[in-house]
């Protein structure tokens, strides 16, 4: 009578034949499975857990990121606001050459962040 596995044990023992740099031969024998059974649950379950596995993770991983540039943007663009108003309290307001400096250096990080919005949404992230 042939021995029934999980498909949790078979889904180990393929990521462990494909990642140890162990022999078939060696893991077969170290996970007491017959090389044959552990050859075939190789050949039909590597293409599954090398495709399906790590693009989900990447796409829910570029899912957050997208929200968090978003967040990021919405926050840098809060503290700019704060620091003209608090730069204009303190100054009397933004006239010298170092303030028109430092807006400059704010123009240049909104673009930047608007850059930031194409490159994900052509990536597949929503604004």
């Amino acid at each position: 009578m042939a021995k029934r596995y999980t498909d949790e044990f078979r889904r180990d023992a393929v990521r462990i034949a494909t990642t140890s740099g162990l022999t078939l031969l060696r893991l077969s024998s170290d996970l007491w499975v017959g090389l044959s059974a552990l050859n075939k649950w190789v050949q039909q379950h590597q293409h599954y857990d090398l495709m399906s596995g790590p693009h989900e993770d990447v796409a829910k991983e570029n899912a957050r990121f997208c929200k968090e540039v978003r967040l990021l943007c919405e926050e840098r663009e809060v503290l700019k606001k704060a620091a003209i108003f608090f730069a204009g309290q303190s100054r009397g307001g933004l006239r010298s050459s170092k303030s028109g400096k430092k807006n400059s250096q704010l123009n240049f990080s909104a673009k930047l962040c608007g850059s930031h919005h194409g490159v994900f949404a052509r990536g597949g992230c929503a604004q």
